[in-house]
């Protein structure tokens, strides 16, 4: 990143992303997400980050409440978008795309990374109160839209929503516990 970006995080969550740029360049990082709970939260803690001089001089953090395909920002108007962990959740992760696309300088990178539980590994095999546990929650994500294989899918979208590709990597999702 640069001094003076303009740096958007898509579902931002409770904001960790922005706060971390602001605390490495002087650069303006914007926030969004559709659930003001996490924002609040996000708010908070820039509130107390920034009583504690966290952010560098000239940066400024700021969060917003909409969704991914309706970010309230002019074309061509930022450096960075960021989308951690987001995809796994929406119904329509190419509409997202385009906005981020749409929103992105020229010359502006879009960098995502999200799960692909279908390229998990864990050792020893979880235990079937985890597993059920753990279908449940795939199963109320799914009936909301969500995929938690989209990991995989992310090239394929981003091509499809007019992004050229520069890189692609895959780190597989590893858990390993000992036995007691």
């Amino acid at each position: 990143i640069e001094p003076g970006w303009t740096i958007l995080d898509l579902g931002t969550g409770f904001g960790p992303i922005p706060l971390e740029f602001a605390h490495i360049a002087p650069v303006r990082a914007i926030g969004v997400d559709i659930d003001e709970r996490l924002l609040a939260v996000a708010e908070s803690t820039a509130s107390t980050l920034d009583a504690q001089g966290w952010s560098v001089p000239g940066s400024s953090v700021e969060f917003l409440t909409c969704g991914g395909e309706d970010v309230p920002l002019p074309d061509d108007s930022v450096d960075l978008v960021t989308a951690r962990l987001l995809f796994e959740h929406v119904p329509d992760s190419i509409a997202i795309m385009r906005e981020a696309l749409r929103v992105l300088r020229p010359g502006g990178r879009f960098v995502a990374y999200d799960v692909d539980d279908g390229l998990s590994a864990t050792w020893p095999p979880e235990s079937s109160e985890t597993a059920l546990l753990a279908a449940a929650d795939e199963g109320m994500q799914r009936n909301s839209g969500g995929d938690r294989e989209v990991g995989r899918k992310l090239p394929q979208y981003a091509a499809r929503a007019g992004f050229a590709i520069d890189q692609i990597a895959c780190f597989p999702q590893t858990s390993y516990a000992t036995s007691s």
